[in-house]
C-alpha cells in the first residue's frame, strides 16, 4: 500500500500535507495525512500517511523531525507546498525554527513568505533553552495554521468579550443557564429525556465541549423547540426539569444568537468540508462572513455586542490574510470566485497580480516546450535562432486572463480552457484551509484503537489504520 502511495504521489508536482498529535490510551501518536489535485479530473485526493507512535515530550524538534521523517520516506519533501496544523504553540515555534527563510523583496509579489503566520499574528512561542540545537539537515515547508481551528477560538474565546457589555452580559447568562440546566437533566437523566421526548415529541441537542458546532446546533434546536410548541408547553418542560422557565427577552435572544452564529457555522461547515476543500475558499469565506454580520447588526436588540466581538476577533486572528498574494491567486483562480469576491477598488491590482503570476507560467511553458530539438545537420546547429523573445506571449497570456475573468462558468472543468490558468489553480489551491482530514484519520484510529483492543503493537495498530483510511485510494 505505502508503494502504490508512493508511485501516485510521484506523477504529481505539489502536494499539501496536515498534522496533529493524537493521545489514547496513554500513549501518544503523530498523524499525518497528504493532499493533492487530480490534473486531470480536478478532483481532491487524499492519502494517509503516518500515523506513528510519538514516545517522549512533544517539543518542536521532535515534531519536526517526525514531520521530516514522514515527508522523506514518501520521497515528497520538495513537493510538499505547505503543512497545515491548528494552533499549537509546539507546531507553530517548529515551523518558525525549521522552515526554510525566504527573504521577501517589497517590488517582487511572486514571493511567498514561509512563516507568514508568526509574521501575520506575532505570535511569540518563546525559547526552549533545554532542547538542544536543532538539526540543520531537518526541513519543513510552509506553514498554514487551520482556519477552522482559529474561527473556532473566534467562537469560544472572542465571542466572551461582548459580556463586556452590561445588557448583554446579563441577558445571555440567564439564558445560557436555563439552556444548560435543561441539556443536562435531559442528559443525565432518563426520567428527564423521557419527559422531553414525550411532551415535545423530540430530543435535545446536547453540546460537546471540544466543538463550538455542537453548542451553535444545541441552540439551535432550542429554538426549534421555542418556535414549534405553545409557550405553556415549554413551561410545563422546564418546570418538571425542575428549570426556570425562558422570559420573552430570553427567548428572543436565543432567536438573534442564532441569526448572528448561523454564517459563523456555515464558514466553520464550508471551510472543514471534505469536497470543496481549497484554501481558495478562505478569502471569499471570511469576506462573506464579515458582511453578513455586519448587514446583521441594524436589526439586532440584544445580541449587536456578540457581532462586535465576532469582528473583532475575526480581524485579530486574519490578520494581514488579505493581503497575502498566495490565497488571493487561490481565491481568483477558482472559478466560483474569481474576482467577484472583492471590493472594486482591489479588482484592478488583483488582476494585475493575476497578469504577473500567468505571465511567470507562460515563460515556464515556453521554456518546457521550446527544448532544442535534436539537430540533422551543421546547418541547423548554426541557425539555431530563438523561435520567439520572451515576452512575445505576453499578450496571449493576457488575453487569456482577461477571457477566463469574464468566463461565466463556475465549474472546474472549465479550467481545461486556459492552460495557464490551470497550472496556477495547481500550484496555489493545493493546500487546504483546515486540518480536519488528519482530525478524521484519527477518529478512524478511535474505531479501531478500542480498550478491548489497547494491547495493539504501535506498528500494527498502524498498518491496521493506513490500510482502512486508504482503502478507498486505488
Amino acid at each position: 500500500m505505502k508503494q502504490k502511495v508512493i508511485d501516485e504521489l510521484s506523477t504529481v508536482s505539489h502536494v499539501c500535507t496536515t498534522a496533529d498529535i493524537w493521545s489514547a490510551h496513554n500513549r501518544s501518536f503523530f498523524g499525518v495525512t497528504a493532499h493533492w489535485i487530480h490534473p486531470a479530473s480536478l478532483t481532491r485526493r487524499s492519502a494517509a500517511l503516518a500515523c506513528t507512535h510519538m514516545p517522549g515530550r512533544h517539543t518542536f524538534t521532535a515534531i519536526a523531525e517526525h514531520l521530516h521523517s514522514v515527508h522523506s520516506s514518501y520521497c515528497i519533501v520538495s513537493k510538499v507546498v505547505m503543512t497545515v496544523t491548528d494552533n499549537a504553540s509546539n507546531f507553530v515555534k517548529a515551523f518558525s525554527e525549521y522552515a526554510q527563510v525566504v527573504e521577501v523583496d517589497d517590488d517582487d509579489e511572486t514571493v511567498t513568505v514561509v512563516d507568514v503566520d508568526s509574521v501575520v499574528s506575532g505570535t511569540d512561542v518563546g525559547n526552549d533553552d533545554n532542547e538542544d540545537a536543532h538539526d540543520i539537515s531537518v526541513y519543513l515547508p510552509p506553514h498554514q495554521r487551520c482556519a477552522s481551528h482559529t474561527l473556532n477560538l473566534v467562537a469560544v474565546s472572542d465571542t466572551e468579550s461582548a459580556n463586556s457589555d452590561a445588557s448583554y452580559k446579563r441577558v445571555n447568562r440567564a439564558t445560557m443557564a436555563k439552556c444548560c440546566g435543561m441539556w443536562n437533566k435531559a442528559s443525565r437523566s432518563t426520567v428527564c429525556a423521557d419527559i422531553v421526548r414525550s411532551k415535545l415529541k423530540t430530543s435535545l441537542v446536547v453540546p460537546n465541549d471540544t466543538r463550538w458546532n455542537s453548542h451553535f446546533r444545541a441552540v439551535e434546536k432550542m429554538k426549534k423547540v421555542l418556535e414549534q410548541h405553545p409557550g405553556h408547553v415549554v413551561s410545563e418542560v422546564c418546570q418538571a426539569l425542575d428549570v426556570v422557565p425562558f422570559h420573552a427577552n430570553e427567548i428572543c435572544f436565543i432567536n438573534e444568537y442564532c441569526t448572528v452564529m448561523q454564517p459563523l457555522a456555515s464558514a466553520l461547515d464550508i471551510l472543514q468540508g471534505e469536497t470543496k476543500c481549497f484554501i481558495g475558499y478562505l478569502l471569499p469565506t471570511l469576506t462573506s462572513l464579515e458582511m453578513k454580520l455586519k448587514a446583521l447588526r441594524p436589526n439586532l436588540r440584544l445580541a449587536a455586542p456578540l457581532v462586535d466581538a465576532i469582528l473583532a476577533g475575526v480581524a485579530k486572528r486574519f490578520a494581514g490574510y488579505h493581503d497575502r498574494h498566495d490565497l488571493i491567486l487561490a481565491s481568483i483562480t477558482l472559478p466560483q470566485f474569481r474576482l467577484r469576491w472583492l471590493e472594486e477598488s482591489k479588482r484592478a491590482s488583483c488582476r494585475s497580480l493575476l497578469y504577473e503570476q500567468a505571465g511567470t507560467v507562460s515563460v515556464a511553458l515556453v521554456q518546457e516546450n521550446t527544448e532544442p530539438a535534436a539537430s540533422t545537420s551543421q546547418e541547423d546547429d548554426f541557425f539555431a535562432f530563438v523561435s520567439e523573445p520572451e515576452n512575445a506571449g505576453s499578450n496571449t497570456t493576457d488575453a487569456e486572463v482577461d477571457a477566463f475573468l469574464s468566463d461565466p462558468s463556475k465549474e472546474m472543468v472549465v479550467l481545461h480552457k486556459y492552460p495557464h490558468i490551470l497550472k496556477l489553480f495547481l500550484k496555489f489551491n493545493t493546500p487546504l484551509p483546515s486540518s480536519a482530514p488528519v482530525e478524521r484519520l484519527f477518529s478512524l484510529g478511535g474505531q479501531i484503537f478500542v480498550p478491548r483492543r489497547n494491547r495493539l503493537s504501535n506498528s500494527h495498530f498502524e498498518r491496521q489504520l493506513l490500510l482502512r483510511a486508504n482503502k478507498g485510494l486505488f
